[in-house]
C-alpha cells in the first residue's frame, strides 16, 4: 500500500520512523532512504541499530546543491538500489523533491504502482495525483512552530 504523509507541520520523518520501528519490530524488512538530508540527524544511528539499512546522499547538505539533473539521476540511483528485498521502503522528503524538481514525479508514480509492499513516501505539498493514488494520506498541519518566533531547529527534536 502506498502511505502519503504530507503538509507543513513538524513530524512527517518522525511518522515515517515510528512505522520503521513497528514494521521492524513485526519481523519486517524496512529500508529507509532520505533525500535532500545530508547533514547528521539523530535518527540514523538508532534505525542502523535496528536492522533497518539506511540510504542517503551524505554530501549534500544545507541545499547548496549541484545541477538539478544530476541531483534528480543521484535521487534515482539511490532510491533504485533501496528498492529490492524490504517489505517496506520510507522514502523521506520524496514528495518536497519532487516539488522542488529534484526527483521525477512520474518515476515515483511507477514506483508506487510497481512496488510490492508498504511504500510510505513524506515532504511537503504532495501533489493531487500522488494523494488519489495514496491508500494512506496524512497531512500534518502546522498550528504553531518557535521557529516562527526566531528559534533555530535544535538537535534531537528537528534534527
Amino acid at each position: 500500500m502506498l502511505h502519503i504523509i504530507t503538509g507543513n507541520g513538524k513530524g512527517k520523518t518522525t511518522s515515517a520512523i515510528g512505522m520503521a520501528v513497528r514494521a521492524c519490530g513485526c519481523g519486517m524488512k524496512v529500508h529507509f532512504v532520505q533525500l535532500l538530508k545530508g547533514m547528521p540527524t539523530g535518527e540514523i544511528k538508532p534505525l542502523k541499530q535496528l536492522g533497518i539499512k539506511v540510504f542517503r546522499l551524505e554530501e549534500i547538505t544545507d541545499f547548496n546543491y549541484s545541477a538539478v539533473s544530476d541531483l534528480k539521476g543521484k535521487n534515482k540511483e539511490l532510491i533504485l538500489s533501496a528498492v529490492d528485498n524490504c517489505d517496506m521502503l520510507i522514502i523521506d522528503e520524496a514528495l518536497s523533491a519532487i516539488d522542488m524538481g529534484f526527483l521525477e514525479h512520474d518515476f515515483t508514480l511507477e514506483l508506487a504502482n510497481s512496488f510490492d509492499g508498504e511504500l510510505v513516501l513524506t515532504g511537503r505539498n504532495a501533489s493531487a495525483i500522488l494523494k488519489n493514488a495514496g491508500d494512506y494520506v496524512n497531512e500534518i498541519k502546522e498550528i504553531k512552530h518557535p521557529y516562527n518566533y526566531g528559534t533555530d531547529a535544535r538537535r534531537g527534536i528537528e534534527y
